[in-house]
């Protein structure tokens, strides 16, 4: 994963080792973290505690209906809100402020003869903290996808960061898979 940043983007760059690139079969943004293959990067000025704070965000690309897409969560904003609930009877109800297409983003992913590699540039008036030198907290994360009981879905959940507990591995509960968990985000220093 590489990441930069202008006046106007943050750009990630993704190169990924995979036998089915950016397989996912979520038809709405708002689950495309369950419904296969998505990579991207959770980054923010408030990490390291055990709730999001304002300004976490977690940035995904997503193949939704055969286009690559950037989807954004942002359990607390001050900017725009779009609000998305998900709820099962055994993990409860987690509730983001926005969840949906980060406008003016551009995606594109291409197939590799070992997987894909996958880009994003996000304007930078979307990130609610400023791009200057200074270490945020954030984490990679890398969903795969594979055949499940409903067909096409996400099998393992992988962190650059991140450990594998229970809560941060499980792919059979949507409100767990869709949490962010700031309190395991390593530093990131932006130069």
């Amino acid at each position: 994963a590489q990441f930069g940043y202008d006046t106007q983007n943050l750009y990630g760059r993704f190169e990924v080792t995979d036998d089915t690139p950016l397989q996912n079969e979520a038809t709405e943004v708002t689950l495309a973290f369950k419904g296969g293959d998505t990579i991207g990067l959770a980054l923010g000025p408030g990490a390291g505690k055990d709730k999001p704070a304002e300004g976490d965000i977690r940035l995904m690309i997503a193949s939704i209906r055969g286009q690559p897409r950037v989807v954004a969560m942002k359990a607390v904003t001050r900017g725009a809100k779009q609000p998305f609930e998900y709820t099962t009877p055994a993990a409860g109800t987690v509730a983001f402020e926005f969840v949906g297409e980060v406008p003016g983003a551009k995606a594109r992913a291409d197939k590799t003869a070992k997987g894909y590699v996958a880009m994003f540039a996000v304007p930078r008036a979307f990130l609610e903290f400023d791009l200057k030198p200074a270490t945020l907290r954030g984490d990679v994360e890398l969903r795969l996808s594979g055949a499940g009981q409903r067909g096409i879905q996400a099998t393992s959940r992988n962190y650059l960061f991140t450990p594998s507990r229970t809560e941060t591995s499980m792919v059979d509960d949507i409100p767990t898979e869709a949490r962010l968990y700031p309190a395991y985000w390593g530093a990131i220093e932006v130069k």
